[in-house]
């Protein structure tokens, strides 16, 4: 296979995650979720920039902690909060 189309079927599984994560408002509620403009989620999506490899670790830990049954959207902001 070549490389263009794995980058194609990557993306491609990124996002079919991404929606079973974030099944309302997709794109905006993911954005919001790791702190990027819909926008740029949108850029991702219809491959004008390519998908970072911080949000894909960010969409791989959401589904080990989903597979791990405990809840994939970890509050990262009381987790700060509550360990000094």
């Amino acid at each position: 296979m070549a490389k263009n189309s794995d980058s194609s079927f990557q993306k491609e599984e990124f996002f079919k995650i991404v929606r079973n994560l974030f099944p309302q408002s997709t794109q905006k509620s993911f954005g919001e979720f790791i702190g990027v403009d819909q926008g740029t989620i949108s850029k991702w999506s219809n491959g004008t920039l390519p998908v970072p490899y911080y949000a894909k670790v960010i969409v791989a830990y959401m589904m080990e902690r989903s597979e791990g049954g405990f809840d994939p959207l970890l509050d990262v902001d009381s987790y700060f909060r509550d360990h000094p």
